[in-house]
């Protein structure tokens, strides 16, 4: 959903309609739509953290995978308390390895670390 907000440039109503439309159990869907909306509805607070953190990359220059993979792992770290970050960096991770290229489980494996090292001062300045 995230991917389809951001590759077709879906306003977020769209997106939602593209992930409902999916067959998912209901309990994943809940959440789907949890994660997908409080990514969206953060956005720009997300972004300016992956822009702190990928040092040297502008965020338009990022795969788009690798940039969906980073918001959405950030998004459970800030704002999920029942997701352990080791967690959220290990799906990002292994998500990476299949939709990424060679390069991103390393990327996000290292952009996550150093912001889960950082995150009681990124959450103390929200």
């Amino acid at each position: 959903m995230l991917f389809a907000f951001e590759s077709g440039k879906n306003t977020p109503q769209e997106a939602l309609i593209i992930a409902y439309e999916k067959p998912i159990e209901e309990k994943d869907r809940e959440y789907i739509l949890k994660v997908c909306e409080g990514v969206i509805e953060n956005l720009e607070t997300i972004d300016r953290i992956i822009e702190k953190y990928t040092i040297d990359w502008k965020l338009e220059r990022l795969l788009l995978t690798d940039k969906t993979l980073l918001r959405l792992a950030i998004y459970e770290m800030l704002f999920c308390e029942d997701i352990p970050e080791s967690v959220s960096i290990n799906e990002a991770v292994e998500l990476a390895k299949i939709y990424g290229d060679m390069k991103s489980p390393k990327f996000i494996n290292g952009v996550l670390g150093a912001i889960a090292r950082d995150l009681d001062n990124i959450k103390k300045s929200l």
